[in-house]
């Protein structure tokens, strides 16, 4: 009976034995509790992990952990525990949110929760993630294919199974948590993000380390992307690290619960950024993100999307970036837990439409790209030339606001300096100071570190101006037809055709006769020959066989002579022939000219030449910064200017055009073809739609037709200017009939200066008439004097 009694009242007597030992289990934590509190907080050590099994999918890099072994100042318990520390300039200067909660009665306890199970905490990345080297920097990097394995622990998992109160998070360094909604509303958001606008794109993820075990990034890690890495962003250093070059469309999920590394990232080196890559920044404020789209990196990237927390559980507000307008930041849409409130796109095209942006562009005078208009007091009006109309065409495409401003006088496009800065034109856009640089602006490796070019536009050589010689006179046209050496061959062809003609006649004559007795004359069959050539009818005609066959075609080749020389007379007639002067490099090395230039930008180009005949010139070449000090050369045929050739053109015809008539030339053979095209800011996002728009103005031919405009305009202006101030040496001076006719297309007479030659060879001719008559008539005279004397002493000799 009694131990029935006992066995009854057993479950009593054990629940009373339970109650105690949890009692005396409670006292022994709240004595152990104390101890902490009054001593100080806990001492971490740190040391590597070995690798994970063989059996993973990759190999599990040493991971850097840390143990719970002792208690020491409180300060250390204040400290998270990370893989990587912030750089000194980083390092908060008073007590972070954490260190206040890490006091917290209910903070120690978990990390004494700690201490007795000692539990290890991993700082690392997942289990399936492998480490790479590139470039000094450690990334982590994942497989592409999907996640088969769980990426925590277990034990990790048995501890963060179970959420707990903001409070009790000692991980979240910024005091900005994230409650269980709001987990879960953001892991949706961001796969709603890479599934609509980065699908196919190499993907990288970049977080700190409360993010290390949360939701979002666990779903991330499973997705399947052609490319993916991920980053545990500790600092600066870990940004540099990240990828930000690939073949593929980019885009970039930065999940940062501190987002000061990433501001002072965004204001170093641009060249370690994706200017053309879709980030998605989570973890900022408003204020945050309009200081990232202000840094230097943020007002050169067109796709910048900032997720804002909004009142509502669960809700997020998407910001994007707006470039070159007075507002920062533009509100797309807001997540409501599950899905947008409006359908639309993140990453919109801002570029093709400016809204009327103001964008500053930097130039100068430089004829005849850049050219002033000014009114009669000196004061600039507008500018115009090449570059100007195609700024201002792709200011009427993209709609943007032009200002033009001019760099420092005498800086012009700029040099380097010896701290590597640049002056002038360049100093000013690498100063982000100006928008746009245009000036007849050569694409050259020297500047490509300090600016970008957009597509060239326009395409140039570099040629040599050399005075013309005086035109030839008007009688010549007679001759000029033919070059001298065909004139030698004709007359030689008349000559040798006369003896021919004799030799035949003669021939004929012996075999049988039966020929023309006056063709074995040779004066006769001289004249014979000349006149078929002047296509005269011949009243003797020849009697042989052979002798016809001869005449025969010796006129189907007098017919093409004369016809040949004919059509060539009529156009030597009316249009004046310009002389034969210097058109070859090695004719002006030969000549001794002086190589006269502006600046020393042309002896370069002439000392890298690859052809020696203009190496040489290089040594005859002499630098002017006034090219008012040229032109007296160039007309006294002392120098030869080297410039491109549409200045060139520019200056013949403001500068040496009187009459119609030039008194200064471009030589045929040039050298040194360049592209010119306008500068921009490094990594410019205007450059895309720049070159767009470019290569429509190149297709439809419009530059070409700028230019030319721009000569007609320069040279209206300066004829104007010059009948106002009443000298007539520069103004252009009425052209005369024949220039008229010649520039309109009308059909004109030929007037006296035409057939001056004409005229000339009838002088001639009675000049030679006169001489022959006189000669006849004194030797008739003489003739018969000598001979009538002698013959009368022979009359006497023989009277005798």
């Amino acid at each position: 009976m009694v131990s029935l009694a006992v066995f009854r009242h057993w479950g009593l007597l054990s629940g009373l034995f339970q109650w105690h030992f949890l009692l005396l289990l409670a006292s022994a934590s709240s004595l152990a509790a104390s101890q902490l509190s009054t001593s100080g907080a806990l001492t971490v050590r740190d040391h590597q992990d070995p690798a994970a099994p063989s059996s993973q999918p990759f190999q599990q890099p040493q991971r850097k952990v840390t143990h719970v072994v002792a208690s020491t100042a409180l300060t250390y318990a204040a400290t998270p525990p990370r893989t990587r520390q912030l750089p000194q300039h980083m390092q908060p200067t008073e007590t972070p949110p954490y260190a206040a909660a890490a006091s917290q009665p209910r903070l120690l306890s978990l990390y004494t929760q700690l201490s007795s199970k000692s539990y290890t905490l991993a700082a690392s990345v997942p289990t399936l993630l492998k480490k790479v080297t590139k470039g000094g920097s450690v990334l982590d990097e994942i497989s592409a294919g999907p996640v088969r394995e769980s990426l925590l622990p277990s034990t990790e998992k048995d501890l963060h199974g179970k959420r707990t109160s903001p409070a009790e998070v000692p991980q979240i360094s910024s005091g900005w948590f994230l409650s269980d909604t709001e987990e879960s509303s953001l892991s949706r958001l961001l796969l709603q993000v890479v599934r609509q606008e980065m699908m196919g794109c190499a993907l990288v993820v970049a977080y700190d380390s409360p993010y290390h075990h949360t939701r979002a990034l666990q779903n991330l890690l499973q997705l399947s992307q052609p490319k993916q890495q991920v980053v545990e962003v500790g600092g600066v250093t870990d940004l540099a690290g990240m990828l930000w070059r690939s073949v593929l469309c980019r885009g970039y999920l930065l999940l940062l619960t501190d987002p000061a590394p990433l501001l002072v990232f965004a204001n170093t080196d641009e060249d370690i950024w994706d200017f053309d890559g879709r980030f998605v920044v989570v973890g900022t404020t408003k204020e945050q993100l309009q200081n990232l789209a202000l840094s230097k990196k943020g007002v050169k990237t067109e796709h910048l999307v900032g997720l804002v927390k909004s009142g509502g559980d669960g809700y997020w507000v998407l910001y994007t970036n707006t470039l070159y307008q007075d507002s920062l930041l533009r509100r797309l849409t807001t997540w409501r837990s599950t899905s947008f409130t409006t359908s639309t796109s993140l990453f919109p095209e801002k570029l093709s439409n400016l809204q009327g942006a103001l964008l500053k562009v930097s130039t100068f005078e430089w004829e005849p790209s850049v050219l002033y208009y000014r009114d009669k007091n000196g004061t600039v009006q507008f500018p115009y030339g090449i570059d100007i109309e195609v700024v201002n065409a792709l200011s009427r495409v993209l709609n943007f606001t032009v200002v033009f401003e001019e760099p420092p006088p005498g800086e012009f496009w700029g040099v380097m300096n010896d701290n590597g800065s640049w002056s002038g034109m360049m100093g000013r856009l690498s100063r982000s100071e100006a928008d746009i640089g245009v000036a007849n602006l050569f694409l050259t490796l020297d500047r490509l570190g300090a600016v970008d070019y957009s597509a060239p536009y326009d395409a140039e050589v570099s040629c040599f101006m050399v005075r013309s010689d005086p035109l030839a006179p008007r009688w010549l046209s007679l001759v000029l037809p033919f070059q001298g050496a065909t004139w030698a061959t004709l007359v030689g062809g008349v000559v040798i055709t006369g003896l021919i003609i004799t030799f035949l006649a003669s021939v004929a004559a012996r075999c049988g006769g039966g020929e023309v007795k006056n063709l074995k004359s040779p004066v006769f069959a001289f004249f014979f020959a000349l006149s078929m050539h002047f296509r005269d009818p011949q009243a003797v005609l020849p009697r042989r066989i052979h002798m016809r066959i001869f005449i025969s075609f010796l006129g189907l080749y007098t017919i093409i002579i004369t016809t040949a020389y004919c059509s060539n007379l009529a156009a030597f007639l009316t249009v004046t022939r310009p002389p034969q002067g210097m058109d070859t490099v090695k004719e002006l090395r030969d000549s001794g000219l002086q190589i006269a230039g502006l600046g020393g930008f042309f002896k370069g180009a002439l000392a890298s030449a690859v052809d020696p005949y203009l190496q040489s010139l290089a040594e005859r070449f002499v630098a002017y910064q006034n090219l008012e000090l040229v032109w007296p050369k160039l007309r006294k045929s002392r120098a030869a200017y080297l410039h491109n050739r549409q200045f060139l053109e520019f200056v013949i015809t403001t500068q040496f055009t009187k009459q119609g008539v030039t008194s200064m030339r471009i030589m045929k053979e040039c050298f040194a073809p360049y592209s010119i095209a306008m500068a921009l800011q490094r990594h410019s996002p205007l450059k895309t739609n720049f070159d767009r728009v470019i290569r429509w103005m190149l297709e439809s031919g419009l530059v070409r037709r700028w230019f030319l405009q721009s000569l007609r305009l320069s040279r209206t202006i300066q004829d104007k200017k010059a009948s106002n101030e009443g000298d007539s040496s520069k103004s252009s001076e009425p052209l005369d009939a024949e220039e008229v006719a010649s520039t309109s297309g009308v059909i004109q007479p030929l007037g006296i200066q035409h057939m001056q030659g004409l005229f000339f060879i009838l002088i001639i001719g009675y000049l030679c008439s006169l001489l022959v008559f006189l000669l006849e008539n004194c030797f008739k005279k003489l003739y018969t004097d000598f001979f009538g004397a002698k013959n009368k002493q022979n009359a006497v000799i023989r009277g005798n």
